[in-house]
């Protein structure tokens, strides 16, 4: 049986908001810490949006196919943005899980596809919080 070797690597990119649902929102720049064993990869996400709000960075999980990539970085908190653009942590409530799909593109030699976060409820005592779908574009080297 042939042996797995495993390879430490810095993917650094940048993700956007989408602009229908944020309108025009400047680029946030990310980096990925990854340790990668054949197809599958797993590590944290570094990013300027997140990075100085809480101490314990997001991790990332996932798997390349061939030309596609399929990642989900999972926040440590509950981190959101409200309608004035505030950034809003509640340490007491789970963190949500990003979803990037993705290919690579040979001609500019990096990765780049769609993240989205899925709808989800959580029941707070009485309360129901809703997380709404969100989706945008990124792209890593």
């Amino acid at each position: 049986m042939a042996e797995s070797s495993s390879e430490s690597i810095i993917w650094k990119g940048k993700f956007s908001y989408n602009p229908e649902e944020y309108g025009f929102e400047e680029d946030v720049n990310f980096e990925l810490y990854i340790s990668k064993t054949d197809n599958q990869f797993e590590g944290v996400s570094y990013d300027d949006e997140f990075r100085d709000l809480h101490p314990e960075l997001p991790k990332v999980k996932g798997f390349i196919d061939g030309d596609k990539i399929y990642f989900v970085i999972t926040y440590p908190v509950s981190y959101s943005i409200d309608e004035n653009d505030k950034i809003l942590i509640d340490q007491t409530r789970k963190g949500h899980d990003v979803i990037y799909n993705g290919t690579f593109d040979r001609t500019f030699n990096k990765w780049s596809g769609i993240w989205e976060i899925m709808q989800e409820e959580e029941i707070d005592g009485d309360e129901i919080i809703i997380q709404d779908y969100s989706t945008g574009e990124w792209e890593m080297m």
